[in-house]
């Protein structure tokens, strides 16, 4: 004979299961989107422009392995597309003048 609450925990038990692949997916899409700061935001764009453009692929591909870092000197910013964890390859860094956001520097690892 079934106890009462059998029934009661296997409801329990599919209710977390599907909470658990819900809270899993929207983690997923949260650490594929870019944390930069809004005024960052065109010279993040254009480093991942530049980076497609190198590798003969669109936008979203490369940065389907990437994340940017944005890091700020007194004359300039430059970005860093780094790599996930899971991903290899070189890290290419693009600078632009603080100023007018023109590229002054750019260090990419030839393919």
């Amino acid at each position: 004979m079934k106890s009462k609450l059998f029934y009661p925990l296997i409801l329990i038990s599919a209710l977390l299961g599907v909470t658990c692949i819900y809270l899993a997916k929207e983690v997923q899409e949260f650490s594929q989107m870019d944390l930069v700061w809004t005024v960052d935001a065109a010279v993040v764009a254009d480093a991942k422009r530049r980076l497609a453009t190198i590798e003969y692929t669109d936008v979203k591909t490369v940065m389907k392995r990437r994340y940017p870092v944005v890091i700020r000197f007194p004359q300039k910013r430059c970005v860093a597309l780094m790599l996930k964890s899971t991903s290899t390859g070189a890290e290419p860094v693009y600078c632009y003048r603080s100023s007018d956001d023109a590229l002054v520097e750019e260090y990419v690892e030839e393919i």
